[in-house]
Order: C-alpha cells, then structure tokens, then sequence
C-alpha cells in the first residue's frame, strides 16, 4: 500500500468537535500505526508561541512544528496525523488527507457540550460552514491526497470504516460533495452564523 523506504503519514483533519480524535486514534489501532494529535505534540515538544484567552487556544509556531514532525517522521514508519492546523505538516510525507465534515447544528450542539464559550462555537462553526479545513488541505496537500467525509448522523465505528475504505481505495468522497452554504440557506438559518 505504502512506499516502504521512506515514512508516509495520513492526516485526519477538520474544524474542532467533527471526531477527528475519536476517529484518529481507532484507525490507528485498526493500521497498527502510531498516531499524533498536533496540540498535544505542539505543547510537548514546546512550540506553543501564546494562548489566546478568548478562543481558549494556542498559537504555534509553524516552522518549528514542521521541523519537529519531519524529525519524528523515521524511515519505513506509517503515522496517521490528526489537528486541524494542516500547514505544519510535511505535505512530502503526505500519502493522503480526510476531512472530516459535520452539520453546523450538530456542531454547535457538540461544542456546547464542550463548554466552548460562544465566540469560540462561532468562530468554529463560521469555519465548518466555510470550508476552512477542506480548503487548507488542498492548498498544502493538492486535491489528488484529499477526501471529503460527512460524519453527520454516523456512529464512530461507521466513520472509521469510512476512513479505513479511503484509505485502502483511495476512490469516492472526493471534495466538494459537502455544502453547509445552501444547506443553511434552505432552513433559512445563514444569518444566525454568518454576522
């Protein structure tokens, strides 16, 4: 499946609360790889800049990050990456790339559970609805690496049969398939979110 002579890394990524964690970690388990959350490494390795109180998140440093992943990336080794902060990755040591997408309501709804504060559910939401994760994939990994996977209404077991069907097939769930704009604007709730 893999170029056996150098590393290969998969990347889950997508806005905070569509289950990018969850998921990472259960395909890690089913490949036998290791897997990297990119705010944990980003505070263990130190590269954490400042936080930003009112989001309740950190600014990392980019270079620093990139060149921290290339030197955990070892020869022959599969590592599946999951953050949503893809531009600190290698993109040469990409094999493919899986947004995971999710209904701006159920998101919301998640996010609140999570004790977000409301600036940060908005700031979120605004991102899912417009694409920001799928967008940053394709600029730093081109649109060939990328797939596209709506989560909304599946169980965790589902998604990540998903995610392993991509991986192996690598056909199906290209971008584009996902569209929250014309979703919102037909339930007539853009203005909620887009102010």
């Amino acid at each position: 499946m893999f170029d056996e002579n150098m590393c290969k890394i998969i990347v889950v990524t997508g806005t905070p609360g569509t289950g990018k964690t969850s998921v990472a970690r259960k395909v890690a388990e089913r490949l036998k790889c290791r897997v990297i959350g990119l705010s944990e490494f980003a505070l263990r390795k130190n590269l954490v800049s400042r936080y930003i109180e009112h989001l309740g998140s950190y600014d990392i440093e980019p270079e620093k990050m990139k060149k921290a992943l290339e030197e955990e990336c070892k020869p022959e080794e599969l590592i599946l990456i999951e953050g949503h902060v893809v531009d600190v990755i290698p993109a040469e040591y990409v094999e493919l790339a899986i947004v995971l997408r999710l209904n701006p309501l159920e998101l919301e709804k998640r996010l609140k559970e999570r004790g977000y504060s409301e600036e940060k559910i908005l700031v979120n939401v605004q991102s899912e609805i417009l694409d920001s994760c799928l967008i940053d994939a394709i600029a730093n990994f081109g649109k060939e690496k990328v797939f596209e996977l709506d989560t909304t209404g599946k169980d965790l077991e589902k998604v990540v049969n998903e995610v392993l069907y991509i991986i192996k097939e690598r056909k199906d769930y290209r971008p584009g398939q996902v569209d929250w704009l014309d979703f919102l604007e037909e339930k007539s709730l853009l203005n909620k979110y887009m102010r």
